[in-house]
């Protein structure tokens, strides 16, 4: 078993999804998905008591903050087949934004609804902006509830064939 993510210097801001990942190789049975919080002194924490090896999860960060936690991912038919984060990463309750929707090089026309999508972790308004990749002011921006989602008609204000990205801030 091999951690990629987390493995150490990460930052997972509280209330947010990220990504647990891992390789095996030759592991067949059940896996669990420990956390340690304080390591090495800690006690280990079970997040996922046991499953079949997806290589993945998607995992809400929760509980107490952290400056040195260590994610474990161990066999549970095979004893001491497992692995631990290389180095610690943390687990803070900083405010964190996760732009979700339109993925990269979308093709929009004039006119056209778009529904722009994020994930965040606080209460407060949110400003979607489109900017020129070139740089420069935001072509258009509006303060929107901080829902996760916005919808966005493009207008004739915006160039065609000209590239733009969409910032959340």
């Amino acid at each position: 078993i091999t951690i990629i993510q987390p493995n150490g210097g990460e930052v997972l801001p509280l209330g947010m999804y990220t990504t647990f990942s891992w390789q095996t190789v030759a592991v067949e049975g059940n896996i669990a998905l420990e956390l340690n919080r304080d390591y090495p002194n800690g006690d280990w924490e079970t997040i996922v008591p046991g499953f079949p090896d997806p290589g993945s999860i998607q995992w809400l960060a929760n509980g107490a903050e952290s400056n040195n936690a260590r994610l474990r991912v161990r066999a549970l038919e095979l004893t001491g087949i497992e692995d631990i984060s290389d180095d610690d990463f943390s687990i803070l309750d900083t405010p964190a934004i996760a732009f979700l929707t339109p993925s990269t090089d979308v093709n929009w026309a004039i006119g056209e609804e778009h529904t722009i999508t994020w994930q965040d972790n606080f209460a407060e308004d949110v400003v979607v902006e489109m900017v020129p990749t070139a740089g420069g002011e935001p072509l258009w921006e509006a303060q929107t509830a901080s829902d996760g989602s916005f919808a966005w008609t493009l207008s004739t204000s915006v160039l065609p064939g000209e590239t733009y990205i969409i910032r959340i801030s």
